[in-house]
């Protein structure tokens, strides 16, 4: 992000305002042979209503028929984690 420290820094995003209150110089989240790149983790302390999952393109309709089989009376709405993170993350400070 170009700050030569980042501790105290506002950030915004993803319905969010909070301060850095810490910064990890690496961390590998994907698989250990990829680039190590920006990541911003935030602490909610309110109830999880959504569940992050990792599928293979052409899946989707298989996570769907899954989701109505054991959630039938809950509508079934997702969204792509990339585009999620292009449409919702403002560095300001």
């Amino acid at each position: 992000m170009g700050w030569k420290s980042g501790i105290g820094k506002s950030l915004e995003g993803f319905g969010h305002k909070g301060k850095v209150v810490g910064v990890v110089k690496t961390s590998t989240i994907n698989h250990c042979t990829n680039l190590v790149e920006p990541l911003i983790l935030i602490y909610n302390t309110f109830p999880a209503n959504t569940t992050t999952v990792k599928i293979k393109p052409g899946d989707l309709g298989i996570v769907k028929d899954l989701y109505k089989k054991n959630f039938p009376a809950i509508p079934f709405d997702y969204s792509f984690f990339d585009e999620i993170v292009n449409n919702n993350i403002r560095v300001t400070g």
